[in-house]
């Protein structure tokens, strides 16, 4: 008897700023039965600056701060779910659909904590 073998999509996380467009990345799980993947925008500094910045087009990247990414590449990819961690900024009117969810979370924190401690 054989049984279909698939797999959910997976994740990919980001530094805000992050270059991706023009990337081929493929995040649909491998049956219409599995979750597609997610997508984690992480602001790459302090400065609410350095968070992420959506476009809606790839066409609007050029007149956008670098790193910008754009709705239409989140959808081609296959992303169900878009978590930015920090600050988010849109330029334009950015029409993002998503399977599942959208997520706007603080900074995780203790990120740049070194541990002196010894575990055992």
């Amino acid at each position: 008897m054989s049984s279909r073998q698939w797999s959910a999509g997976g994740s990919l996380t980001l530094n805000a700023g992050s270059l991706i467009t023009g990337a081929d990345i493929r995040a649909r799980g491998g049956d219409p039965a599995a979750r597609d993947g997610t997508l984690l925008i992480r602001q790459a500094g302090t400065a609410p600056t350095t968070g992420a910045t959506l476009v809606n087009l790839d066409l609007d990247i050029p007149s956008a701060p670098a790193g910008a990414i754009s709705a239409e590449t989140i959808t081609a990819a296959g992303f169900e779910t878009l978590e930015v961690q920090g600050a988010l900024r849109a330029i334009g009117d950015v029409d993002l659909r998503l399977g599942r969810g959208f997520l706007l979370t603080n900074l995780p924190t203790n990120t740049n904590v070194l541990l002196h401690h010894r575990f055992r």
